[in-house]
């Protein structure tokens, strides 16, 4: 395969995590009661969507998760944390 860039690396961190915040700030939403049941599914069926269409980020989500443990607990994240290496040491 074609190793990337520096600077595509980046672009790829910097995009991962922008998601991320994003998925973080609707579950934090929806545990404060401004979104419903139907909305929460969308964010996570979103995951999957993210996961799919941009497969390159699968692997920067799973590093961002393993350096950030509180991030396994995220509902919304649950396709992404099952994808963990079964020591989840590192990825």
């Amino acid at each position: 395969g074609s190793q990337l860039t520096q600077v595509e690396a980046l672009q790829l961190q910097l995009m991962a995590r922008r998601f991320l915040n994003l998925w973080r700030v609707q579950e934090n939403a929806y545990e404060n009661g401004l979104l419903t049941e139907d909305q929460i599914e969308m964010t996570k069926a979103d995951v999957i969507s993210v996961m799919t269409v941009f497969p390159a980020l699968k692997n920067v989500f799973l590093t961002l998760i393993l350096e950030q443990p509180e991030l396994r607990e995220s509902y919304v994240l649950q396709p992404l944390v099952s994808e963990l290496p079964a020591d989840a040491s590192r990825f």
